[in-house]
């Protein structure tokens, strides 16, 4: 929960568990249940996490602190970091399409989340994680090709249409 920046957690009742047992279960320190319903408890962090996507984890060694965060990318300065090199997971999911300026983009952090690998030596530098849909680019040159297409289409076929020889009565 704390890696995705989540601020709820839904238990769900299963075969071995009834909801009147995930009801007796004792929520860890900073969660309060705010939810009993037929079939799930929901666990609510007393304290929101702010905004998805940023920076949730930093190896031993790296620390980092983010400038901008908006939902297509996140940037951070880097204020320490490892003779070796380090490693921060973000709280977002590992799609294809992410790219790194400044840093390397790094294997999934537990096989599901963006992480980037921080070069050593790097304190001081800003490290951008950016976002894009895959061909993202040629989806946006067909649209603007399309729109285009379809103006001077019009425009022929308004021309056509006025310079038609008026018949005589």
């Amino acid at each position: 929960a704390d890696l995705l920046s989540l601020d709820s957690v839904q238990l769900i009742e299963d075969a071995d568990t009834s909801v009147a047992d995930l009801a007796a279960e004792t929520p860890p320190a900073g969660w309060s249940q705010s939810f009993v319903g037929r079939h799930s408890v929901v666990w609510t962090r007393d304290r929101p996490t702010g905004d998805v996507g940023s920076v949730t984890w930093a190896s031993a060694g790296t620390e980092v602190e983010v400038v901008q965060d908006t939902p297509l990318s996140t940037t951070f300065r880097v204020t320490a970091v490892p003779s070796d090199g380090g490693r921060v997971a973000l709280s977002r999911l590992a799609w294809p399409g992410y790219t790194v300026e400044g840093g390397d983009l790094g294997a999934p952090v537990r096989g599901y989340l963006t992480s980037v690998d921080v070069p050593a030596g790097s304190t001081g530098t800003t490290i951008t994680v950016s976002f894009a849909p895959p061909g993202w680019t040629l989806i946006v040159a067909g649209m603007i090709g399309s729109i285009l297409f379809t103006i001077v289409v019009a425009i022929f076929a308004q021309r056509r249409r006025t310079r038609r020889p008026t018949e005589a009565v």
